[in-house]
C-alpha cells in the first residue's frame, strides 16, 4: 500500500498498479495490521478489481473480521466493494488457537526459591 501510495504521489500509479495485478498469484500478508493513511487506502480496489476480472487469485492474512474491513479500507463501499470481488470464488479459513510464533518461544527458566 505504501508503494502504491508513493507511485499515486509521483504520477506513476498507472505502471505500479500493473505490478500487482500482473502476478498469476498475489499475496497480501497481514492486511489491516498497520493503520493506513486516507490517501494510501484507494488504490487497493484497482488492483483487486482488475485479478478479479483476470480470475487472479489473491491470498490475503488478517486478524481482521469482514465486519472490520470498513476501518481498513477508506469506507463501507470501498470495503464492501473489496470483500465482494474477494469472496465470490474465495475459500475462507478461519484458524483458532495458539499462534505459530508461539511455538518457537522458550518457556521462562524456573527460579528455585532460596
Amino acid at each position: 500500500m505504501n508503494r502504491l501510495s508513493a507511485a499515486e504521489a509521483t504520477k506513476s500509479l498507472h505502471r505500479a498498479l500493473k505490478v500487482y495485478q500482473s502476478p498469476l498469484v498475489l499475496c497480501v500478508d497481514e492486511i489491516g495490521y498497520a493503520t493506513l493513511r486516507q490517501s494510501e487506502k484507494p488504490p487497493a480496489l484497482p488492483v483487486l478489481s482488475v485479478r478479479h476480472d483476470r480470475k487472479r487469485p489473491t491470498l490475503i492474512t488478517t486478524n481482521r473480521v469482514f465486519g472490520e474491513w470498513n476501518q481498513i479500507f477508506a469506507d463501507d463501499a470501498v470495503a464492501h466493494a473489496i470483500l465482494d470481488r474477494l469472496a465470490e470464488r474465495a475459500e475462507v479459513f478461519h484458524l483458532e488457537g495458539t499462534s505459530y510464533r508461539e511455538t518457537h518461544r522458550r518457556p521462562a527458566p524456573k527460579v528455585s526459591p532460596a
